[in-house]
């Protein structure tokens, strides 16, 4: 991966989560939450699932520049979406 997209990426990632994150508290304390499903609670989970996504995908962007080779990159690819998936 290049540096310049590296930099979009995370860029990126950082805006949209703090948007984000000011837009729900704007609706709800983050001390109030008391629950999962309904609002305004629900933003406060969605905000925290978005989080780790982004979370996994950082991670494996990671793993992508490390490794060189593509098969590695396919497996790994694999064992951390089924790590995200077993989390959600």
């Amino acid at each position: 991966m290049h540096k310049h997209a590296l930099q979009l990426l995370f860029g990126f990632i950082l805006l949209s989560l703090t948007g984000y994150d000011i837009w729900v508290s704007t609706r709800q304390p983050v001390f109030e939450w008391s629950g999962l499903t309904t609002p305004p609670d629900n933003l406060w989970t969605i905000a925290t699932l978005i989080d780790a996504y982004y979370g996994f995908v950082t991670f494996y962007v990671w793993v992508a520049w490390k490794e060189t080779r593509a098969w590695p990159r396919a497996l790994w690819f694999v064992a951390i979406m089924l790590l995200a998936a077993r989390n959600a």
